[in-house]
């Protein structure tokens, strides 16, 4: 559905009799507008695709789960949080091309579940690791942790340690 700043709808891809089979999508697990397209993850087929407001694809890759996406501060690119094991951080650009990835080789590093992302200033990215039981801040100018609230691998409702946390965010 499309909707003008008055939530008046405006036009609709696809029909409430077509959503199972729909030609653009399979299970839709993220929506984003981006500059006046849609750019899509699906969990059925693993890809994210950036559609017009036509339904036409604009491009279409193949990735692991994507389990989050956010705007960057630039408004031109997105980070993506991958699902997957270890887990994955993808920054791409509007044309799908990966600009950026945190990876790392270091198991105490490395993500696993990584759940959503915040942008919290420059280059720097908020991220919650549920399976392990973390919340964390990497500086994407070295791809290190700079900061990390609760022990890793160490599930617990103690002060300063976490049981899975699936949400973080900066402010009030």
């Amino acid at each position: 559905l499309f909707l003008n700043q008055q939530g008046q709808l405006q036009k609709t891809l696809g029909s409430a009799d077509s959503c199972q089979n729909s030609q653009w999508f399979d299970i839709i697990n993220g929506l984003s507008a981006w500059n006046n397209n849609l750019l899509v993850s699906t969990s059925g087929d693993k890809s994210l695709s950036m559609i017009n407001q036509d339904g036409q694809y604009l491009w279409k890759i193949r990735l692991p789960q994507v389990d989050d996406q956010i705007t960057s501060s630039n408004g031109q690119q997105f980070i993506l949080i991958n699902e997957n094991d270890p887990g994955l951080v993808l920054e791409i650009n509007q044309s799908g091309k990966i600009i950026w990835q945190y990876r790392p080789k270091n198991s105490s590093a490395t993500l696993s579940d990584p759940n959503s992302a915040s942008l919290i200033g420059n280059n720097k990215l908020l991220i919650t690791d549920t399976e392990k039981d973390r919340v964390i801040v990497i500086d994407q100018t070295n791809n290190q942790i700079i900061w990390q609230y609760g022990v890793t691998d160490k599930a617990a409702l103690r002060p300063e340690q976490l049981n899975h946390p699936t949400y973080s965010q900066i402010g009030s």
